[in-house]
């Protein structure tokens, strides 16, 4: 109990000769007078947010799983048999129906709402992107590559001030891919689709572009920009590596996979941390078998990723367990 090591500390700071009895006496009554104003603290967050919360939240998710599915069954067998307007309103009418209930949450601050309202969020603004996407396949003419260029920046222009207003993993996530999928698009709407090299640079400046908003405090949760970041950098260093730059690629990979563990060691901070442990792994084996082949590049490069990861697991470890 965090009374009984309250006493405890006390007991030993008198004995130690740090506080005397006045301020023993005076800390005894100040924390007799808390208690009660706790209690009732505690009290209240367990109704609104402890096991029942959790409970309501869980028969949310269920509830929308099996309203996912079961809408998922109706209208597979319907959807193909519908006009075009019909599926651009129904899209419109299942992204007005989860919208509406993310903002019928809108004035609730507990934990578990909140998460809720974040998801129901995420998902009317792929409503939006799937609406727009419908809409202008079954009613205009133009190409796919646009379709979804057009349907990407729909949702990146709704995401975004949802999330300013109400930062969120879900609407992070939404925002990111909205963004990947438009620049992509545009690029293959542009001719350049079948430029890995474009495509693997693009990867690379929004994974950078992405990290470092969360590194720097701009964008919050910073987590959620950090991971998803440095996996999208990542894969479009992987890009550049298989396209073009075989050599350079994996070195610019690993040194900056070393940096990103180098930050996790030294603030014990376990994402950047396992991430850049992973990018070591990935990213020296690639190199040394490019440099040396598969005479010692092999299992040296297996050795080097793998200590990477034994070495960011085990002082994050530590540094948590010392806290």
């Amino acid at each position: 109990m965090v009374e009984d090591r309250v006493e405890e500390a006390v007991a030993r700071w008198h004995r130690a000769g740090l506080i005397d009895e006045r301020t023993v006496a005076a800390i005894h009554q100040f924390e007799g007078e808390r208690a009660p104003a706790d209690a009732a603290a505690a009290g209240r967050a367990d109704g609104a947010g402890g096991r029942g919360g959790l409970v309501a939240e869980g028969l949310a998710y269920l509830g929308a799983a099996l309203a996912f599915g079961a809408g998922f069954a109706l209208f597979s067998e319907l959807w193909f048999e519908l006009g075009g307007i019909a599926r651009t309103l129904t899209a419109a009418g299942g992204t007005l129906a989860v919208g509406g209930g993310a903002a019928a949450l809108a004035r609730s601050e507990s934990p578990p709402v909140a998460r809720l309202r974040s998801l129901l969020a995420a998902l009317a603004v792929v409503g939006v992107a799937l609406t727009v996407g419908v809409g202008l396949t079954e009613l205009t003419s133009i190409g796919q590559e646009s379709t979804t260029m057009l349907a990407g920046a729909a949702a990146l222009v709704v995401v975004v001030p949802i999330h300013l207003g109400r930062p969120s993993w879900p609407t992070a996530l939404a925002a990111v891919a909205a963004l990947v999928t438009t620049v992509l698009a545009a690029e293959a709407a542009a001719g350049w689709a079948d430029d890995e090299v474009t495509a693997g640079w693009t990867l690379a400046g929004i994974g950078l572009v992405w990290t470092v908003l969360g590194w720097a405090g701009v964008a919050r949760p910073r987590a959620a920009f950090e991971i998803p970041g440095l996996l999208i950098l990542g894969a479009g260093i992987q890009t550049l590596a298989f396209a073009a730059l075989p050599v350079a690629a994996p070195l610019v990979g690993l040194g900056i996979a070393g940096m990103v563990l180098a930050v996790g060691i030294v603030q014990g901070r376990t994402s950047p941390a396992v991430l850049g442990g992973i990018g070591i792994a990935v990213f020296a084996p690639q190199l040394v078998l490019e440099l040396f082949g598969d005479t010692v590049g092999g299992p040296l490069a297996l050795f080097v990723g793998s200590l990477a990861l034994v070495v960011a697991a085990v002082v994050v470890l530590r540094q948590r367990s010392a806290r």
